[in-house]
């Protein structure tokens, strides 16, 4: 019995260490194109496959990497915005489309703000 229970904690032990933590965000790519409705090059973006890399740096392998527009959204909407608001669906949505609407008034490397770049239809993130 007393090897039973020592196998049975090295495997748990040892498959929480090999899967390490699951990811706790929400999908933001739906809430992002429900937020955009109106944007064509928006709502297509987030149905495709690479819906992440609105936000995030497609040429990093680490997610933590973020695009210019990435970097905008996350002065307001952070990890501690995240936070307060994890656990309702409703609150988060809210939070998410108070931060993506106070990033457009961030200026894009072009010089515009991003509401004027997403308004002539292309992709925040994009130089």
């Amino acid at each position: 019995m007393k090897k039973f229970v020592v196998t049975l904690t090295v495997g748990a032990f040892a498959l929480t260490v090999c899967l390490g933590s699951a990811l706790a965000r929400p999908p933001y790519a739906p809430l992002v194109g429900e937020h955009y409705k109106d944007s064509e090059a928006i709502v297509a973006k987030t149905k495709a496959a690479d819906k992440c890399n609105l936000c995030h740096d497609p040429e990093s392998k680490s997610k933590k990497d973020r695009n210019e527009y990435g970097k905008a959204l996350s002065k307001h909407f952070g990890e501690d915005a995240f936070k307060k608001v994890k656990d309702d669906k409703e609150a988060l949505a809210k939070a998410l489309a108070e931060g993506l609407k106070a990033t457009e008034a961030d200026k894009h490397s072009s010089g515009k703000t991003f509401g004027e770049v997403i308004k002539a239809g292309k992709l925040p993130g994009d130089k």
